[in-house]
């Protein structure tokens, strides 16, 4: 009876449970019925207003630079919809239940490591794990938007050039896009194409062209979009326009590698010393099983683990923005 009711099994099932059950209600919560037709009717009273101008659409489209880190934070929580989001940005046809799927594995791989690989407590291995099973996923899927985006914009300036010859032969601007949804390669083709097919369905034009940006969120893409939108207002010479924003685009990306390559020095020994506590701690842990258990079981080494890791996080967050150069 003693081995049935083992602590390890109730902790990794009751941690489980735990995190099906939240996930599962959030999912659930954010797809209701009612939910969903209420985001709709709003969808379709502001597609049919005519409040919204094209100044105020631009206005949504530049980011807040004066951001608390608090207010950066909350929106970088993995909610159910800013999950959908992500996804849909990586590019990533399957849906919200399969990542979250990952998670619980994620999770549960990691619970039995720490637990039975490493020995460390059972409240320890649940909070760490708990930790790596939305960290790591998380992870994976930011990387895979960091490259679908860094491909967009290196095919982005071939895109415009093809808008720009198909405007100085005659064809509008619905019709050069959609030459590019067929001869340009992904990402830029599938962004494009929705566009495309958005504008044949009967939605405006500069509607999908700003709802497209507003799933990208590249400044790059924001400009194109606001210069459509301004042509469009006040006229002009829309070729030239966009040649001039493809050079520019060119410009800033070869200035951007210019500046990585200068800065790869600082970022590499970022990561260098950013790693030495978790390598030096890992070693620690298999040469001397329970040495650092005083940190996560006594009060003195949960207060000195905390301030170590609050002044680590500091130390990582400056090195990172000095390696770092926005233009």
């Amino acid at each position: 009876m003693e081995e049935a009711t083992d602590p390890t099994i109730i902790y990794i099932i009751g941690g489980g449970i735990l995190l099906l059950g939240g996930i599962a209600a959030s999912f659930f919560m954010s797809n209701s019925p009612e939910k969903i037709i209420h985001k709709r009717a709003e969808k379709i009273l502001l597609n049919y207003s005519n409040n919204t101008t094209i100044e105020e659409k631009i206005k949504s489209l530049r980011k807040v630079d004066n951001d608390s880190m608090l207010n950066a934070a909350l929106k970088s929580m993995p909610t159910i919809s800013r999950i959908r989001e992500k996804l849909e940005k990586a590019g990533v046809e399957s849906g919200v239940q399969s990542y979250l799927i990952k998670v619980v594995v994620y999770f549960i791989v990691a619970l039995m490591v720490l637990k039975f690989a490493m020995g460390m407590g059972y409240i320890t291995s649940l909070v760490i794990a708990l930790f790596l099973g939305w960290f790591l996923p998380n992870m994976l899927l930011n990387r895979k938007i960091d490259k679908r985006m860094k491909k967009f914009m290196l095919l982005l300036p071939d895109a415009l050039d093809l808008i720009v010859r198909g405007l100085r032969s005659g064809l509008p601007i619905t019709e050069s896009i959609s030459v590019i949804a067929e001869e340009i390669d992904e990402p830029v083709r599938a962004i494009f194409g929705s566009i495309s097919n958005a504008t044949r369905l009967g939605k405006p034009f500069e509607e999908s062209l700003f709802e497209a940006a507003a799933k990208i969120d590249l400044n790059e893409f924001n400009f194109f979009v606001i210069s459509i939108a301004l042509q469009r207002e006040t006229g002009g010479n829309l070729a030239e326009i966009l040649e001039n924003l493809s050079e520019t685009i060119r410009a800033r990306a070869m200035m951007k590698m210019k500046i990585k390559a200068i800065s790869s020095e600082a970022r590499m020994s970022s990561y260098i010393v950013g790693s030495l506590p978790f390598l030096v701690s890992a070693a620690l842990m298999f040469i001397s099983p329970g040495y650092l258990d005083p940190l996560a079981e006594s009060a003195g080494g949960n207060i000195a683990l905390g301030v170590a890791l609050t002044m680590f996080t500091f130390g990582m967050f400056v090195m990172r923005k000095m390696g770092n150069f926005e233009i």
